[in-house]
């Protein structure tokens, strides 16, 4: 009778799917289950209790670990720092996360917030202006420092063209391409759209998300390296 090996991982890359809200992450989760085990490590929005973080040493390069990271003492660099600590780090642990331009995402925002009952502005124009900057404060980024914690991430992709960003990245670990699952797409009520949205009103908003546009640009930027067809959205 030969002798059966069991299947040998590599424990490194281990990869993190840092998932923000709004930006394709449900997609993308879904078809991360048929490259890796995904592991989940959600904060708990309904008791806030804190759970302990994952021991990564358990887990190896067929595991990928998701969450929003999106709370104060539960953001990805304060939940497991090792993973953006040294620059041999970067080889250990692979980050990455989609974006959306920061109007869509903070219509699709309030869409989502208005299906569940939990908004109080009666307007989209008044919604999206109570969470200025959103990405910055959920990722832990500012003005001085956006570009040298987004160039931590092994990959950055862009939801307003996510199956080509997801390909970007299926090449980039060497995963067999996949079509994307259009998942948790939120009812779009006229009265949510950006087209309800006035000229000022837009400019408005764009004003008070300068830091979040500049993040987005980066990204979108930094894409472009990889895949210079990648559709930018429109403004």
């Amino acid at each position: 009778m030969p002798i059966k090996y069991t299947e040998f991982r590599l424990r490194y890359p281990l990869y993190i799917f840092h998932h923000i809200p709004k930006c394709g992450g449900s997609s993308v989760r879904q078809a991360l289950h048929q490259w890796f085990h995904v592991n989940d490590d959600h904060y708990d929005d309904i008791t806030h209790q804190a759970q302990p973080p994952l021991d990564l040493t358990k887990f190896n390069t067929s595991n990928c670990i998701c969450g929003h990271f999106g709370h104060e003492g539960y953001m990805l660099d304060q939940r497991y720092p090792q993973v953006f600590n040294s620059f041999r780090a970067r080889k250990k642990y692979r980050v990455f996360c989609f974006l959306r331009d920061p109007l869509q995402m903070r219509c699709s925002l309030f869409r989502h917030s208005a299906m569940l009952g939990n908004i109080q502005p009666d307007s989209l124009a008044e919604g999206i202006m109570l969470l200025n900057n959103y990405y910055a404060r959920i990722i832990g980024l500012n003005k001085s420092n956006y570009r040298q914690k987004l160039d931590k991430y092994f990959f950055v992709g862009i939801a307003d063209d996510l199956q080509a960003s997801f390909d970007v990245l299926s090449e980039l670990i060497g995963k067999p391409r996949l079509e994307l699952p259009t998942i948790n797409i939120t009812d779009r009520e006229p009265q949510t759209q950006i087209d309800f949205l006035t000229t000022d009103q837009i400019l408005r908003f764009k004003q008070a998300n300068k830091l979040d546009y500049q993040i987005f640009e980066y990204a979108l930027e930094r894409l472009k390296t990889l895949n210079p067809h990648i559709r930018s959205p429109e403004h």
